[in-house]
């Protein structure tokens, strides 16, 4: 049974993983699911909406066919928490399609990188929150730029005619 998430149109999309959609994504988007798991792909779509986005279109993609749904479409209907369900689904598909003796590996990371996600959010919010954040930026704006020289001066050695050649 496929995992699914419903948009924000309240539309119910199953995201069935199989070798077609393996393939399906390998034509349309030239990534290769089946790597997923080992990091590089999932920061990837992790990290880029739009490619997240499009790569579970191709994912979809029958199903939005069958429903006369473009990707333009698909993609109106993406946002917030279904975001995050569409995440869950489609990892959760691939665990089903994932070798057993590589699915609790593939949780594991899945699991580590959400927690690292979640970590560096925070970490960003703290120092975004920080009281003396405002004053350091201010003082940053009000300290001249240093060029490690002063500009010359009209008449000064750097701005005089070269001496005549006899």
């Amino acid at each position: 049974m496929p995992h699914t998430f419903t948009d924000t149109a309240g539309r119910i999309w199953p995201v069935q993983i199989d070798t077609t959609a393996i393939k399906r994504v390998r034509t349309l988007m030239d990534l290769d699911l089946m790597t997923f798991f080992e990091g590089e792909l999932m920061g990837r779509l992790m990290s880029d909406t739009v490619l997240f986005v499009d790569t579970l279109y191709a994912v979809c993609k029958p199903e939005a066919d069958a429903r006369g749904i473009t990707d333009e479409q698909f993609g109106q209907a993406m946002s917030g928490e279904v975001l995050q369900a569409a995440e869950e689904a489609l990892a959760e598909g691939l665990f089903t399609i994932s070798h057993p003796s590589r699915r609790e590996a593939a949780r594991t990371v899945w699991e580590k990188a959400k927690t690292l996600r979640a970590r560096a959010t925070e970490l960003t919010l703290v120092r975004m929150r920080d009281p003396d954040l405002d004053r350091r930026l201010e003082e940053m704006l009000l300290t001249p730029i240093e060029t490690g020289s002063p500009p010359p001066t009209p008449g000064s050695s750097s701005t005089s005619s070269p001496a005549p050649s006899a």
